[in-house]
């Protein structure tokens, strides 16, 4: 497309200027539009987030298997189904037992 430019005024030179960085700005928007529907088809695929097929935030399967990692080392004997893997913040039997004077040793499963 040959577009004879100076047999155009001022005015239509800038009108075109004016189209053509508006019709950029679509093609672009559309493209991104696009992309954006892509990578979310992707991660959908793998059974992830966008944030996660980023890495921006961790997976739930991740998070989710590093909660159940690890084996009970302390039960509650009042209640033996209470159980703790020493991990993270103690659960409040725990806290209770050993702030009414029980002994770690005593919680822990033999």
């Amino acid at each position: 497309m040959d577009i004879n430019l100076s047999s155009l005024s001022e005015d239509e030179l800038n009108s075109l200027i004016n189209n053509a960085k508006r019709e950029l700005q679509h093609r672009k928007s559309a493209r991104v539009t696009e992309l954006r529907r892509e990578i979310e088809r992707m991660a959908s695929s793998l059974g992830i987030s966008v944030g996660e097929l980023m890495g921006l935030e961790k997976s739930a399967r991740r998070s989710t298997a590093a909660s159940t990692k690890g084996m009970p080392k302390f039960a509650n004997p009042a209640n033996p189904s209470q159980t703790w893997t020493g991990r993270g913040k103690p659960p409040r039997w725990y806290s209770d037992a050993i702030d009414g004077g029980a002994h770690k040793e005593d919680l822990m499963i033999k």
